[in-house]
């Protein structure tokens, strides 16, 4: 049974999500071992903490690093270069987990990805650099002196191209956010190309590339000063994607636990490197090397490029092996500190200056104390006054960006105090052979799907979403055309019906593919905690479905998932299905069966499951699941969805395209021709 075959492999294939800056549309949640078919109780993994912790030992390398600095302390050395190492394969990951979860393709993606980006980025580096220049910090705190800057290095700051214009940083922390800016501008393309290709290979190619441009420029530039280098941080950046390529190949096969154990050993190895940069030979027993006054180096200055690309490159080779950690205390802590880990970052210089050296505390402790301290109240503030409020308005620039301006509203046939708002009836429509299609983009359907099972009174609602093959089957079948025409919604699922909507008038009509409702849905349950239930296609699909739904929308609960016998069942297996539905609880039923027999199994069953919504959905599973290319929105769009899914599975294809797609345009052409002598 599959219910049974799938759900350990969650646990080892389910993809980290962060509730950290990176992932900006990601809260925070409760995590548990796997996913349960049976207990509806059981909740989806959620936020899964690895990474959370992998972000909260980055900026506590970062932040204790200067700390102990600021002090006077010896021996930690350059430790807080590693932390922003680990930022850096962090931040890569997140981000292409985030694009996942947009569910946009081409144009739409980079700008969209763009916006929210920036608006994440900007607001807080634009007042930290605005505070620098008005109450003249020092770039940092074991530095005297504040940085005299000229307009040139002023713009260049608040711009974060300090890289690019040889500036120096107002603030220390600022020097690695040029370097970041920079990668999203890369990252989209990376994430459209490598779902056009899906070899795991490719993670690997790309990173190689990056290696050899970093030593190209490093060359062509003579040596010269490392960090004005642009793409020096490239392949550091690109360990995070080969993370995200292997995570839905690779198997967890180690535990949880022993992910700190790495992250320890790596930040031990790291620290062990500095010493032998510095010292070389001499480096036994030395304890406080990258400290020296001299500021003197052992090995070649390009052996830095290559430990920073090595010790990137292995964090991001080892993150899709580990389970996630079961300590909720951990948990709980990496969590909250993931959170706040940008304004971490960026107000710990000019608060271990005022700690250290404005207020003049003579006692080191109460300065250590009121560093701390003063660093969570700040970071707490500015995420809640500022960074939040920032990162809402750049999802709204966004959704405004990928929408456009609305289309022009359909005018109701009924005012508007005659109108259920909630009434499939009262929908604009259309009806092409004899069947009614519902004018409802996917928000809308899921609008309703909402209000059905907020509702709860017990029914099964049906919703069919099909294009002209639903039509073309329910014209030769008059059973069929009644099932079809009872259920509660029907959707159009390609462009013919719109095009035939258009003709008549119906100018705002755009269609709404099983995959788009999907995706919808499932944005909407990680806010509100739905719940869905998987049937249908095979237990291949099922397995890369739950898996990719899992990792992207953690806080969406996996009621349970069926591959059924390609056979007929009998009754008694027939009633166990049933039974073990309506056992899992779940919120939504999706069906995948194929065009007709999805919607008549649902139609046969309406009074026996207990499920608010079942909706027939095709290929949908796939789509999401990524086991089968979706069609590009602008192809789709531009209405030749048929052709491109054509191209790609002609043997399944091939009679319905060819033979049913030319009768359904004469039967459709001759409709509109009768209507219009009519």
């Amino acid at each position: 049974m599959f219910t049974q075959s799938w759900a350990p492999s969650i646990d080892r294939q389910v993809c980290f999500a962060s509730a950290s800056s990176a992932v900006v549309d990601v809260q925070a949640g409760t995590p548990s071992d796997m996913v349960s078919t049976r207990n509806p109780t059981v909740e989806a993994p959620s936020d899964l903490p690895n990474l959370d912790l992998l972000r909260t030992v980055a900026v506590l390398l970062v932040f204790v690093g200067h700390l102990m600095l600021t002090a006077g302390v010896r021996g930690l050395g350059d430790v807080g270069r590693f932390g922003v190492l680990l930022f850096f394969v962090h931040t890569s990951l997140v981000l292409m987990l985030s694009m996942e979860r947009l569910g946009l393709t081409g144009g739409k993606l980079y700008f969209a990805f763009l916006i929210r980006r920036f608006f994440r980025i900007y607001p807080l580096s634009v007042l930290a650099v605005l505070s620098a220049l008005t109450f003249h910090f020092p770039s940092a705190p074991w530095v005297s002196g504040y940085l005299e800057t000229g307009w040139k290095e002023d713009l260049s700051n608040i711009f974060l191209v300090q890289n690019i214009t040889h500036s120096g940083s107002v603030l220390a922390v600022l020097w690695s956010l040029p370097f970041e800016i920079q990668m999203y501008l890369i990252l989209p393309l990376l994430f459209i190309s490598m779902r056009r290709f899906q070899s795991p290979r490719m993670a690997y190619l790309i990173w190689a590339a990056g290696v050899v441009i970093a030593s190209l420029e490093y060359i062509a530039r003579s040596g010269g000063d490392l960090d004005f280098i642009l793409t020096r941080y490239v392949p550091c950046f690109l360990a995070g994607v080969i993370a995200w390529r292997a995570m839905g190949s690779r198997k967890k096969s180690l535990p949880g636990w022993l992910w700190m154990v790495v992250l320890i050993a790596l930040v031990a190895s790291y620290r062990l490197s500095d010493v032998i940069r510095v010292y070389g030979p001499a480096s036994l027993g030395v304890l406080h090397a990258g400290l020296r006054s001299d500021h003197r180096i052992w090995w070649p200055q390009y052996l830095d490029l290559v430990r920073d690309w090595v010790f990137a490159g292995v964090t991001g080779l080892a993150i899709p092996h580990f389970a996630q950690i079961g300590s909720r205390g951990i948990n709980l802590i990496s969590k909250t500190v993931a959170r706040y880990s940008y304004g971490i970052y960026i107000c710990h210089i000019p608060i271990l200056w005022l700690c250290f050296t404005r207020f003049h505390i003579r006692s080191a402790t109460v300065s250590v104390a009121a560093s701390v301290v003063l660093t969570g109240i700040m970071s707490f503030a500015l995420y809640h006054l500022l960074e939040e409020p920032a990162i809402r308005l750049g999802k709204r620039a966004a959704r405004r960006l990928v929408r456009g301006r609305q289309s022009p509203r359909i005018a109701p046939r009924f005012s508007n105090d005659q109108v259920d708002r909630f009434c499939p009836a009262m929908e604009p429509s259309v009806h092409i052979l004899g069947s009614r299609v519902h004018l409802v983009s996917a928000p809308r359907t899921v609008d309703y799907m909402e209000r059905w099972i907020g509702m709860r009174d017990g029914a099964c609602r049906q919703v069919v979403v099909t294009g002209f093959h639903g039509l073309s089957e329910a014209r030769k079948n008059e059973l069929l055309c009644t099932v079809l025409n009872q259920a509660d919604l029907w959707v159009p699922d390609g462009i013919a019906p719109v095009w035939v909507a258009r003709l008549r008038g119906q100018h705002g009509a755009t269609r709404a593919t099983g995959s788009d409702i999907l995706r919808e849905f499932f944005r909407r349950a990680q806010e509100k905690s739905y719940s869905s239930y998987f049937y249908g296609d095979t237990e291949r699909t099922l397995g890369a479905l739950t898996d990719t739904v899992a990792r992207l929308y953690p806080r969406h609960r996996i009621a349970g998932a069926y591959s059924p016998p390609f056979r007929a069942l009998s009754a008694a297996e027939d009633q166990a299905i049933i039974d073990r539905i309506n056992d899992a609880q779940p919120d939504v039923l999706w069906v995948a069966l194929g065009m007709p027999k999805q919607d008549v199994w649902i139609h046969e069953r309406l009074h026996r499951l207990n499920v608010p919504v079942a909706i027939g959905v095709g290929a949908a599973f796939a789509f999401v699941a990524g086991t089968v290319p979706r069609c590009p929105d602008w192809i789709g769009n531009a209405g030749f969805e048929s052709v491109y899914r054509f191209v790609c599975e002609p043997r399944k294809l091939w009679r319905r395209d060819l033979l049913d797609g030319p009768r359904f345009i004469y039967h459709v052409g001759m409709e509109l021709l009768r209507s219009r002598e009519s």
